[in-house]
C-alpha cells in the first residue's frame, strides 16, 4: 500500500442513469489507495448512488453536458485550498475502463518512484502533441494547487462535440503543464497506447482495458485480430479480473448504446438501414448470441466506410472516450 494520500475524482456516464458492476469493483480497489468522489454527467436515482456509499467519500450525479472534465471541474471547485493542500496526489479517473486487470500496488508502487509532476498509465504519442491519455491521470501537489491548474478547471466549459473536448481538454491540461517545465512519465512503455494491441498491453501488466475495444469496431489498432470472444480468452488467461463483469457490462449495453446511437446519429448516411438492423439486435443477449452482435457491428461499419466523411462522423459520436 501506497505512504501517500490520495484524492480521487471519478467520473461517470450512463446513459440509463446506472451504476454497473464492473464500475464498483474498479472504484473498491481505486478506494484502497485514495479517498474517492464520484460524480456523474447524468441524471442517478439515489438508490444507485448507494451502491457506492461503502467504498466513496462522496456521491453526486448532475446533467451538466461537459463530459469528464466537467464533472472533474465541478468536483475540484468544490474543495477548498486547505482541503486540497491536505492530499499529496489527484486522481482523474473515469468508468471507461474496465479495471484493476492487475493489482494497482504494482503501477503506485512503480509510479511513486519515477521523478516525474504528473503521470498516467498510457500516452498518446500518435499526434503532435504527445500527452497524457485522460481515463487515468495522477497529478503532484505541486501541480494540482498551482494557480494554472486551478485556473484551467474553473473553466471547463459545454463544446460543440467530443473532438473539440479531447483537443481543448485531455491535449491542453498535459500541454499547458508540459509548456510550464512540469515532467510527465506513463507507466507503460510510451510505445503503447490505451488503445494498442490487446496482448501487448497485458504483457506490459496494464490494470486498464478499455471498454471500447469491446464495443466499438476499429477502435484498437490491432482490433482484426481479436473476436470478442477471443478477447474475454486473453484477458481471463494474462490477468486476474473477473470477466462476468465485462459480459454483464456488454448485456447491459447491448440495449443502453443501441438506443443512444439512434438518437444520437439520426442524420448519417444508412441511418434507417442501422435504425433496422440494430433495433433487431439490440434485444440480443451478450453471453449467449454474441455472434449476431459482431455481425451487426461489422456489417455497419462496412457499409458506413464507403463515405468517409459519414464513418468518421459516425465514429466521433459513437461512444463516450
Amino acid at each position: 500500500m501506497t505512504k501517500y494520500k490520495y484524492l480521487c475524482l471519478f467520473a461517470g456516464y450512463s446513459a440509463k442513469g446506472k451504476i454497473e458492476e464492473y464500475v464498483i469493483k474498479y472504484i473498491s480497489e481505486l478506494s484502497k489507495f485514495a479517498d474517492v468522489h464520484y460524480m456523474a454527467d447524468c441524471d442517478v436515482e439515489e438508490q444507485e448512488l448507494l451502491k457506492l456509499k461503502q467504498i466513496i467519500k462522496s456521491a453526486k450525479a448532475q446533467r451538466h453536458k461537459r463530459y469528464d472534465f466537467g464533472s472533474w471541474g465541478l468536483m475540484y471547485k468544490s474543495f477548498s485550498r486547505e482541503e486540497l493542500a491536505s492530499y499529496d496526489f489527484l486522481i482523474l479517473a473515469n468508468d471507461s475502463c474496465y479495471a484493476p486487470l492487475f493489482s494497482f500496488d504494482e503501477m503506485f508502487n512503480e509510479m511513486e518512484k519515477r521523478d516525474c509532476d504528473f503521470w498516467g498509465c498510457t500516452e498518446n504519442n500518435l499526434i503532435k502533441d504527445r500527452h497524457i491519455q485522460s481515463y487515468f491521470s495522477v497529478y503532484s501537489k505541486e501541480v494540482f494547487t498551482s494557480p494554472e491548474f486551478i485556473n484551467f478547471f474553473n473553466n471547463i466549459n459545454e463544446e460543440v462535440d467530443q473532438k473539440t473536448v479531447v483537443e481543448k481538454y485531455e491535449v491542453g491540461i498535459s500541454k499547458l503543464l508540459v509548456s510550464l517545465g512540469y515532467k510527465y512519465s506513463s507507466y507503460i512503455d510510451n510505445k503503447f497506447l490505451i488503445s494498442s494491441n490487446v496482448k501487448d498491453l497485458l504483457e506490459a501488466r496494464t490494470p486498464f482495458l478499455k471498454v471500447k475495444l469491446f464495443t466499438c469496431p476499429g477502435y484498437s489498432i490491432n482490433y482484426q485480430k481479436y473476436k470478442d470472444f477471443e478477447l474475454l480468452d486473453l484477458v481471463k488467461s494474462k490477468s486476474n479480473y473477473n470477466t462476468s463483469l465485462i459480459t454483464k457490462h456488454l448485456d447491459y449495453l447491448s440495449k443502453e448504446y443501441f438506443n443512444k446511437l439512434d438518437e444520437e446519429n439520426k442524420n448519417i448516411l444508412f441511418y434507417e438501414e442501422k435504425k433496422f438492423l440494430f433495433g433487431a439486435l439490440k434485444f440480443v443477449n451478450y453471453s449467449n448470441k454474441r455472434k449476431y452482435y459482431m455481425f451487426g457491428k461489422k456489417f455497419l461499419s462496412l457499409k458506413i466506410r464507403g463515405k468517409n466523411n459519414e464513418y468518421t462522423k459516425y465514429q466521433k459520436t459513437r461512444f463516450k472516450a
